[in-house]
Formats: C-alpha cells, structure tokens, sequence
C-alpha cells in the first residue's frame, strides 16, 4: 500500500508524522499536507509500518529543560493540569 492510499482514508482532521530513515518528512494536519514540498513522494512511497503516536508532554517543558512537543506551537488535542496530550498517526515509509 502506498501512503497516498493510507491517506486517502483517513480525515484530513487528523493529525499525521511522515517520516523516512528516521527523519520526519511532514508532521501536523493531514489537510496541510498539500503545503509540503514532499508531498508527492510522501504520496508515491511504500508504507513499511503505521502506528498511533500519542504525544504527551509537560505545559511547561521548556522552563523545565525537557523534550518539546512534536509541534510546539499547536494547541493540544486534551489539556490536564501539567501534561497535554496530542494523538499523531504515524506513516513510516
């Protein structure tokens, strides 16, 4: 299956990772995706895994010295008191 195919089934509210030998080819609304410079070749590869990614990360990570959210300027999908949460589908291809 291609990741086009994948895609193509999946909400453009979505929110996706592409990434390719480790590095993140495309990352944020599956609706965007038409913004990426990659898109064709994001479109014309082989799916080798797919997977659900839940981001879960700290509010205040920065002043904290730890990992960023995969977008960090995105609003996360669930807020609790410290910790955000964003669900990401995952193409590695």
């Amino acid at each position: 299956m291609t990741a086009g195919e994948l895609i193509a089934i999946m909400d453009n509210s979505q929110r996706l990772q592409v990434v390719e030998d480790g590095e993140v080819l495309f990352c944020g609304w599956i609706a965007l995706l038409t913004y990426c410079e990659a898109e064709e070749r994001i479109k014309a590869a082989e799916v080798k895994r797919f997977s659900p990614h839940l981001d879960i990360k700290h509010k205040e990570w920065k002043s904290r010295g730890l990992m960023k959210p995969l977008e960090p300027e995105e609003t996360p999908d669930y807020s609790f008191s410290d910790l955000q949460l964003s669900l990401y589908s995952t193409i590695y291809i």
